[in-house]
């Protein structure tokens, strides 16, 4: 222990001896007690990492006593400091994690507080606590009186200063119970807390209506301003969006200190000059901050400086005519040194002639390969002079597009650029090439000439701007005739170059901001933002937007577009193809004399004949099962001497063909242990699907695993059926409204009186009316003599419940949601920005709209 405070008092020497032991060497009484438990306090609220104290001015004591320096420096860093200490050194890493503790002396006047500004600079966030060397509690009413004089005095002058975090306190504030304070939302108010409260809360979260100072710097397109035809001027854009949330977020509103108007177009270094001097809190703008004594928010966009440059024109006739004549002049020379190959040698031999190389190959087969040689050479070269007829018509040969950066400058072409960007130029070429490469460029008069002439598609400059701003003029071209510029890869500035909002250094919104960017970073809207600026750019008339109303250009040609080359095409083949068959019986007729009738006759025609025998052996094969399927006399349905055979398996045989069956799951009535159905049913419709029994009364958990739209439930219906029966097999169902049911009743509709007919009906409305109720959409029923009776049962629901009865030749299970007959869809919107969207009209009506909407 000794060690550690040896340790301690070796780190505290070079304090001690800078000042006077005086200043620190107090009385006891001018300790002030329990001042480490406040500090502990606000230590909890936020951490402090250094304690900067600053006595009063002309004056060489502090009020606070070595004994509490002593307990403030146990766990942290303390610094002393004189109020006339020069500033530029000590306070040069000050920052939001501090606590800054300043003496208040009697007579107390704000300008002994100047050098202490100075000192912060722009650090708004700095927490701050005054100690006045009264005692509020011991002083008479009217001494009280001037405290309080002092005290408006003093967080007058801070609040005129933006210091919001600042806390005043008196020598006995425990006997006291309170701190001071104000509030500076929404407008000047003192305040007097209990020590239980907080000292620096949050301020930023509302600010109750305080207006954010900005101005736009009208870089298209995140900041656009226009003027409507009444006068009205507008701001808008990408940049606005963020601003407008984030006060709506701190309960905030925006405001122009300086008038905004698109014919005046400040430049970077004025809006920079405008946020040391406290004028603007945030720029409307977007920079790197690279170069600017300001600080800057989080990242909100990545974005490459690029150059714009004009297509190349197309080439005159009198340019074209000297690159065919000296391809015309190679051609000729490559084919004159083969002249003498080609005449003493091939054609002499093809011909028979003689020649000083004899080829062994006859004069008629020579002949015939010339003449096909020349044939097809005759297609190639029709057909490639028309193909380049054909696209030089449709696409003129033009100039060649600048690629690299050196064809940039040798081209002589002037890249247009904004007198802010001009003066960057120097941070992005080297020095051995800065002088050639920044020849290029020419800075504009002004932005708003610069936006004029690039938006207006000058083609006799070029243009820099950022690729957010190419997005959109790149959609532009496509309603265009044609497009007029473009954009090469490896010519440009800078690339990936990350943007932010430029703000007051220290500036009290910064945390909150860079909070707010972040998450709508991470929920995708700063991309839908970003893919909304187009529209922005219609909306202030920076495009025109008549152009809209053309068609765009299409990049593919459809069959539509051919549509008569392919008639003629199609109609040429077949007159060669008929022509074609004509000669071959033409010849045919005449070479054979009239065989070929007799072709067959005799072996041949019987040969034909037992080919033709054979394929019929093969079709009635193929065709035996569909024979054996059809024959419901010998196989399938041959058991009526079964008294309780239904014969279930031509119903459901309809209902497969409808929609595949997978597995069938059979539940007996409830109450009993029989079913319905007999084996002989059981073992037709096992034959070819998977049939599993379960009981009414029986645990459903295993059965219904796999239970999907692809099964079909069959269901006995008993005597005196109650809806109660059918709790059950709605549990096992689940949510699995879309499984086929097949209800079938006991009954023999056709053999009862027609009292007992009433009674079944009355049972089947009221199951019927049980399955609606559980939104049971694809449900039938049937008797036991469905057959002779001829139909089966069933209901809609759509636009209101009633029975129906259909023949066995309608659908089964048709697609019920596929006209629900105008059935409403009960929704509420959950107003979750951007997707859903509640506003009021004009006339007071409430709209909604938004992507969940229209889906």
């Amino acid at each position: 222990m000794s060690t550690k405070h040896h340790f301690l008092l070796l780190y505290a020497f070079s304090l001690l001896t800078a000042y006077s032991t005086l200043t620190w060497n107090l009385p006891p009484e001018s300790h002030i007690p329990n001042l480490v438990q406040l500090v502990r306090k606000i230590d909890l609220e936020r951490k402090i990492d250094a304690i900067l104290i600053m006595n009063a001015l002309n004056t060489r004591k502090c009020c606070l006593s070595d004994e509490d320096i002593k307990i403030l420096s146990t766990n942290r860093t303390v610094r002393l400091f004189q109020a006339e200490t020069n500033c530029s050194h000590s306070f040069a890493d000050l920052n939001a994690d501090m606590l800054f503790i300043r003496c208040v002396s009697e007579n107390f006047a704000p300008e002994q507080l100047d050098q202490m500004v100075v000192c912060l600079e722009n650090r708004r966030n700095v927490r701050m606590m005054f100690i006045w060397s009264s005692e509020y509690t011991e002083v008479t009413s009217p001494q009280r009186a001037e405290l309080m004089q002092e005290q408006e005095k003093l967080f007058t002058y801070c609040a005129s200063k933006r210091l919001l975090n600042v806390i005043g306190i008196y020598r006995d504030f425990l006997r006291d119970g309170h701190y001071y304070t104000y509030s500076y939302f929404p407008h000047f108010q003192l305040q007097r807390k209990t020590l239980a409260e907080d000292c620096f809360p949050d301020r930023v979260k509302d600010v109750k209506g305080l207006a954010i100072r900005t101005v736009p710097d009208q870089l298209e397109p995140w900041s656009l301003v226009w003027r409507e035809d009444n006068g009205t001027v507008n701001v808008i854009g990408f940049l606005k969006k963020f601003l407008q949330e984030f006060a709506k977020r701190i309960n905030g509103s925006i405001s122009y200190p300086l008038p905004v108007e698109p014919e005046n177009v400040p430049d970077m270094s004025t809006l920079i000059s405008l946020l040391k001097n406290d004028t603007l809190d945030i720029v409307m703008s977007s920079t790197t901050g690279r170069t600017y004594d300001v600080d800057v928010t989080a990242v909100i966009s990545l974005v490459d400086l690029t150059i714009m440059l004009p297509i190349p024109g197309q080439m005159m006739e009198s340019e074209l005519l000297p690159i065919f004549l000296l391809r015309g002049y190679t051609a000729m020379e490559i084919l004159c040194s083969y002249s003498e190959i080609l005449l003493n040698v091939v054609l002499r031999n093809l011909l028979g002639q003689a020649s000083c190389t004899r080829v062994s190959v006859s004069s008629k087969l020579g002949k015939r390969l010339l003449f096909m040689a020349l044939l097809f050479t005759g297609i190639l070269m029709s057909t490639l002079i028309n193909a380049s007829l054909n696209s030089y018509l449709t696409n003129p040969i033009s100039y060649p597009r600048l690629k690299t950066f050196e064809d940039l400058i040798n081209s002589g072409l002037t890249v247009k650029t904004s007198p802010h960007t001009y003066s960057t130029l120097d941070n992005y070429f080297t020095a051995d090439n800065i002088n050639k490469s920044k020849s290029v460029f020419s800075p504009a008069t002004s932005s708003k000439d610069l936006n004029l002439q690039r938006n207006s598609f000058d083609r006799r400059y070029g243009y820099t701007l950022l690729s957010s701003l190419w997005d959109i003029l790149e959609r532009y071209q496509t309603f265009l005739p044609e497009p007029l510029f473009y954009v090469s890869e490896e010519i440009f500035i800078v690339k990936r170059q990350p943007m932010a909002f430029p703000m007051q250094k220290y500036s009290i919104f910064k945390e909150s901001l860079d909070l707010m960017i972040d998450n709508l970073q991470s929920a995708g809207i700063v991309i839908f933002w970003s893919k909304q600026t187009y529209e922005d750019m219609i909306v202030a008339k920076k495009l025109n937007a008549t152009h809209q109303w053309r068609k765009m250009r299409r990049g593919y040609l459809g069959f539509e577009d051919l549509y008569w080359l392919w008639f003629f095409y199609i109609f040429g083949v077949g007159i060669s193809m008929l022509v074609f068959l004509t000669e071959m019986w033409f010849y045919s007729r005449t070479k054979q004399n009239g065989k070929f009738h007799n072709f067959l006759q005799g072996e041949q025609c019987q040969h034909a004949a037992k080919m033709l025998a054979s394929r019929k052996s093969i079709l009635l094969l193929l065709t035996f099962p569909l024979l054996i399927a059809q024959s419901t006399d010998s196989y399938t349905w041959n058991v009526q001497q079964d008294t309780n055979f239904i014969d279930v398996g031509r119903i459901v045989g309809k209902i497969n063909s409808e929609r595949k069956i997978d597995t069938i799951l059979l539940m007996n009535a409830r109450n009993t242990s029989k079913c319905c159905l007999c084996d002989e049913d059981i073992k037709i419709l096992s034959a070819n699907n998977t049939v599993k029994l379960l009981r009414s009364g029986s645990n459903c958990a295993s059965s219904n695993e796999r239970l999907n739209s692809e099964m079909l439930l069959i269901r006995c219906v008993p005597e005196n059926f109650a809806a109660e029966h059918l709790d059950q097999m709605v549990i096992c169902l689940q949510n699995r409204r879309n499984v086929r049911m097949l209800f079938i009743w006991s009954s023999e509709y056709t053999k009862v009186s027609p009292q007992q007919q009433v009674k079944l009906m009355q049972e089947q409305e009221q199951l019927f009316k049980y399955c609606a109720y559980r939104r049971l959409l694809n449900v039938i029923g049937i008797y036991r003599d469905y057959l002779s009776e001829g139909h089966y049962y069933t209901y809609t629901y759509f636009p209101q419940f009633q029975l129906q009865r259909k023949s066995l030749a309608d659908d089964c299970f048709p697609d019920r949601v596929k006209d629900i007959k105008g059935l409403a869809i009960r929704t509420v919107p959950d107003q979750l920005e951007p997707w859903s969207l509640v506003w009021y009209d004009r006339m007071g009506n409430v709209k909604i709209t938004g992507f969940l909407t229209k889906s």
